[in-house]
């Protein structure tokens, strides 16, 4: 992926006072919206950013939804589409967002929504690679880890194992990351295998995102009292997760390389 928009960091995140910011190879900071406006974040394949903002949607249900080319500049989602609940970054420029029936959408920079499922209820997703993992609640209400090849419809098989992680996130290839009884694991997008990414998370995950690299919203103190350590995978002796100075209440990786 070519580093352009936001794809130029390595990473985004928001702050407890729900604003966004953008850090560069060299973990500088760049301030990217003001105070109290995003609630989740999402970047797309082309590093378009996605936020679910902090403000009701007002054709009902969820928040409105805003897109930026990766500077400071946020364009509203005006069209007629009910608001999202969670949004993820998708393939090209696009998203693909949760509405108040709990349906999939994946919804262009023109306000284009299209549903592609709506079949079980979805406590969590994600997509990249050209895969969407998702956290499903079945048909006896038991929740599951499932995958699809991601396209105009979805078709979800769920993963073999009794696996329920609380967040999620997929890579660039296609593979899933997980939190599991507060520890990262990854799936392989196969269905064939499961391991650790590394040490250094001590049984403090919260929040997972991985695309070209992993990052983590930790339980840890970083800056003050409410705020959580964001750490990030580094390829050191088998893997390792590190502090990198930062804290958010969430982060979004990117395709940076």
């Amino acid at each position: 992926m070519a580093n352009q928009k936001g794809n130029q960091y390595p990473n985004w995140l928001i702050t407890n006072a729900f604003q966004v910011f953008a850090y560069d190879s060299q973990s500088k900071s760049h301030q990217m919206s003001k105070e109290g406006f995003a609630l989740d974040i999402g970047i797309s394949e082309d590093g378009t950013v996605w936020v679910l903002s902090t403000e009701p949607d007002p054709d009902g249900g969820g928040s409105k939804i805003y897109w930026s080319n990766g500077d400071n500049s946020w364009n509203e989602i005006t069209t007629s589409n009910e608001g999202g609940y969670a949004i993820a970054g998708g393939t090209g420029s696009t998203c693909y967002y949760l509405d108040a029936d709990n349906a999939i959408y994946q919804l262009d920079t023109n306000g284009t929504a299209t549903k592609i499922y709506d079949s079980s209820y979805v406590v969590k997703m994600d997509y990249g690679g050209g895969y969407i993992w998702a956290i499903l609640i079945d048909a006896n209400g038991m929740p599951g880890l499932y995958y699809s090849k991601s396209g105009s419809s979805l078709s979800f098989s769920k993963f073999a194992g009794d696996y329920n992680p609380t967040d999620i996130s997929v890579d660039y290839a296609g593979n899933c990351t997980g939190v599991d009884d507060l520890d990262p694991i990854t799936f392989s997008k196969d269905g064939s295998s499961v391991s650790s990414p590394g040490t250094g998370a001590n049984g403090k995950t919260i929040r997972i995102s991985s695309k070209n690299w992993t990052y983590l919203v930790s339980s840890d103190l970083e800056s003050g009292e409410y705020d959580n350590a964001i750490l990030v995978w580094k390829d050191e002796s088998g893997g390792e997760f590190v502090s990198t100075n930062m804290a958010g209440i969430q982060v979004a990786a990117t395709y940076y390389s």
